[in-house]
């Protein structure tokens, strides 16, 4: 990746590992909201944060992409999707994407997937999950993805805003 994966890696070995929640409907959970719902911890199968430390920044480098695959978690780690059409329905109410630090440092940074956002994955007979996808400019998360086992999160450029400069 050149220049900018060694910035990343110099700069993320100074600073503590992020925490990062999807939240869907009412179900959130992010520091300093109010908890609605139970907090599943899930195992993060693949988290890489990119940014650019040298001068001038260039914001279309910020990037974010977790995964979580769960198949063989414990099933109280498990990811599942909500019922369709129920209170946590993100098609009906949304979802929010929260990262923080893990150190406590307070940094976070939370972004709303709009409901108009969501789609349904799968049939109403076999209901799979819930697709989230925005395609325009400067959208800090462009896809994101709930099935069973499977929670997938990308984002990059300037409306990402969680930066990785702090010691």
């Amino acid at each position: 990746m050149g220049n900018a994966g060694s910035n990343f890696a110099s700069v993320a070995r100074r600073k503590a590992a992020p925490v990062l929640a999807l939240l869907i409907g009412a179900a959130l959970l992010a520091p300093g909201l109010a908890a609605a719902a139970t907090t599943v911890l899930v195992e993060t199968t693949k988290l890489r944060l990119d940014d650019d430390s040298e001068a001038p920044i260039d914001l279309r480098r910020r990037k974010i992409y977790f995964r979580a695959a769960t198949a063989r978690s414990a099933p109280a780690n498990r990811v599942v999707p909500p019922a369709r059409g129920g209170t946590d329905d993100p098609t009906l109410h949304g979802a929010v994407v929260a990262v923080g630090n893990g150190a406590g440092s307070g940094e976070a940074v939370v972004h709303a997937l709009p409901a108009a956002g969501w789609r349904t994955v799968g049939s109403d007979r076999n209901p799979l999950g819930f697709q989230y996808r925005d395609d325009t400019p400067g959208a800090p998360i462009s896809y994101a993805l709930v099935r069973n086992d499977q929670l997938k999160v990308k984002g990059s450029g300037y409306g990402w805003d969680y930066t990785l400069d702090e010691p």
